[in-house]
């Protein structure tokens, strides 16, 4: 199992309501990248999908273009 690093930034969260929270995420990763959420589902969504997935993606993409 590999570490994967992030760096969380929380700009804005509502003291009443705790899953209204606002920010970016820094995927740390061979080739960094930065993804905005707007939610704690959102937030998950990205710690889950992690910098792995991102990859492949931007290769398949890549690939296609070819």
């Amino acid at each position: 199992m590999n570490a994967e690093s992030y760096i969380v930034r929380i700009y804005r969260r509502d003291s009443r309501e705790r899953t209204q929270v606002a920010g970016v995420v820094e995927i740390v990763a061979d080739s960094p990248r930065i993804r905005a959420f707007r939610n704690v589902a959102e937030l998950q969504a990205i710690l889950l999908q992690g910098p792995r997935s991102a990859e492949r993606r931007r290769s398949a993409k890549r690939e296609e273009q070819s």
